[in-house]
């Protein structure tokens, strides 16, 4: 059984796979349309297929309705950076044969899981899946607006105008617009060379482009290639005209990787863009984000004097950093290498000096595993540039970042690479219990609380399960700790196995875990425990030892607090073990 994978980005493309071979499927991976076309003309219909939804060359809805047409019944899960296109796709996950919808923050472990529903050995989600925008997300993006003035730049002398015609004309589409999302959407810039677009304020808003980019996950670009055929925007009012075919929105940065708002490209036609490309749009749009952050930062040029004097003293403070830094001078050659870098590509800071991009890239390129980061660094514009991506470097996880900086003679680049290996691994750590790979408490609290606010906004039912292993003091006491873990794990697997994907289990004591239902009443929360029940007492387990589970339920109640819930649920666990023991209360 193989699994289609279509997936143009090499990062996202690599965990799909991983998650494909842990789930014993051989992974056929496709990074356009086209290409998938060809795996299934020569391979025939596969078990299951993951696709995203609207990228480069790939349209997920147009494939997945040809794929229907082919053979009907291959599940698929779909994944998209975009709220919208993610409510579309749950809405017809039906006719589509749509398995589980995921963002784009994609891990192993909840792919494996929606491989497993795709393939029906896991009850597939009946709930809508979450696409509500991060209002603390949304509330740093304006403060960061309101800080900078952004809002108020209006384009002075005309720089962002010319940047939106050189893209006009270098990428022949109809027109290019710079739009700053806060309350509301601003049009700073804007260029139309040809074609039929009206360029106004509402063209941007009536879209909603630049409010899709915003509010996207991971500063996604969005690629609608074919708008007339598309399910979430063949009825706007604009496409129905005949005024725009194909759009795409590319996200502006800040410094401290914030999106404000998009660049957008407009166009009457269709459009054919690869992966390749897409990413060059991507550095276009650092292009104007770094315009927008040197127009902010320096509303009038230093004297020379000054500029020198503040590059000097910069200059001696970069080299005690223990982050990596390079500043890089008006023509593109490394000014600055400060020891930190240069021990991590292991040379001297003085053979890096002097260095241009093409000579520093190959010698990241012997320590970066990562073609395409590389490229990005090699092909970065002489003009201001505002960019950040993670990448490994030398066995740790970095984000690297560039941002404009004003020297004598004109702008510079400062790069900064933040080791972000620990936060990566703490901030996993802290929501997952090391023995099991579930939820920890913490974890368990912090999905509570995203539950109860969608149960308290939808009124949708949220149950809650409390699982205690009988007499595991006893298991401890006969085969010892180390077996006991085992006991533990396989419970966990148990619960895994037996669980939906909108639910979620945790360790939440020694021998205890809990487990959150949402959309679910109290009857079907017992049918769960009860399987779970059963699974456990069917496990493989040691000789001479029988392990089993009491199960106590509830279903939060109107008003209540899950803390209330869930002591009623520990109540319930107490009738079960009095009552006998292996056995749902």
């Amino acid at each position: 059984m193989y699994a289609l994978i279509v997936e143009p980005q090499p990062r996202r493309a690599h965990l799909l796979v991983a998650a494909a071979e842990a789930e014993g499927l051989d992974p056929a991976v496709a990074r356009s349309d086209d290409e998938a076309r060809a795996i299934l003309a020569a391979r025939g219909p596969p078990a299951a297929c993951v696709l995203e939804l609207t990228v480069a060359n790939v349209d997920g809805f147009r494939l997945l309705s040809e794929l229907r047409a082919y053979t009907p019944r291959v599940p698929a899960v779909v994944v998209s950076a975009f709220a919208e296109l993610r409510d579309t796709a749950w809405k017809q996950r039906h006719a589509l044969c749509i398995a589980v919808v995921l963002s784009t923050d994609l891990e192993l472990a909840p792919v494996r899981h929606a491989l497993r529903t795709a393939l029906g050995q896991v009850t597939p989600p009946h709930r809508h899946p979450d696409s509500d925008v991060d209002p603390r997300r949304e509330a740093r993006r304006r403060a960061r607006l309101h800080a900078t003035h952004l809002t108020l730049t209006k384009n002075p002398a005309g720089q962002l105008d010319a940047l939106m015609a050189e893209v006009v004309e270098a990428w022949e589409v109809d027109a290019a617009m710079c739009v700053v999302v806060d309350e509301h959407e601003t049009l700073i810039a804007h260029a139309g060379l040809r074609g039929r677009v009206t360029l106004e304020p509402r063209t941007s808003r009536e879209l909603g482009i630049a409010r899709h980019v915003v509010d996207a996950v991971g500063g996604e670009a969005l690629v609608v290639l074919d708008a007339a055929n598309h399910p979430t925007f063949s009825q706007n009012a604009l496409v129905r005209e005949g005024v725009v075919r194909a759009f795409v929105g590319l996200p502006l940065e800040a410094t401290d990787g914030t999106v404000f708002g998009a660049v957008c490209l407009l166009h009457g036609g269709e459009l054919a863009l690869s992966h390749e490309e897409v990413h060059a749009l991507h550095r276009f749009a650092g292009r104007v984000s770094g315009e927008l952050e040197v127009l902010r930062s320096h509303g009038g040029r230093a004297a020379r004097e000054d500029l020198q004097f503040a590059v000097h003293h910069l200059s001696a403070v970069l080299e005690h950093l223990e982050h990596p830094v390079a500043l890089w001078d008006v023509h593109h050659r490394l000014m600055l290498a400060n020891p930190a870098l240069a021990q991590r590509l292991g040379r001297e800071a003085s053979d890096l000096v002097r260095m241009n991009r093409a000579g520093f890239c190959e010698v990241l390129g012997m320590h970066v595993d990562d073609p395409g980061f590389v490229e990005m660094v090699r092909g970065l514009p002489a003009a201001p540039t505002l960019l950040s991506e993670e990448v490994e470097l030398g066995g740790r996880v970095y984000r690297w970042s560039t941002k404009p900086l004003e020297l004598p003679g004109g702008h510079g680049q400062l790069d900064v690479w933040l080791d972000v290996t620990a936060e990566k691994e703490l901030s996993r750590a802290a929501l997952t219990d090391s023995l099991t790979g579930l939820a920890n408490r913490r974890g368990a609290e912090a999905f509570i609380r995203r539950e109860l606010a969608r149960a308290q906004r939808t009124g949708a039912p949220l149950a809650f399960l409390l699982v205690d292993i009988d007499h595991f003091k006893r298991v401890n006491d006969t085969l010892g700790h180390a077996e006991g873990d085992r006991v533990i794990r396989e419970v966990s697997q148990c619960l895994r196995r037996t669980l939906r994907g909108s639910d979620v289990a945790a360790r939440w004591g020694g021998e205890e875990f809990l487990c959150v239902l949402p959309e679910t009443e109290l009857t079907a929360a017992r049918a769960t425990a009860e399987r779970v029940r059963l699974a456990v007492q069917g496990a493989s387990w040691p000789a001479d030892c029988v392990v089993t589970v009491s199960i106590g339920s509830a279903q939060l109640a109107a008003g209540e607090n899950p803390e209330a819930a869930i002591g009623r649920a520990d109540a319930a666990l107490y009738v079960a073990k009095d009552g006998g023991r292996n056995r749902v209360a």
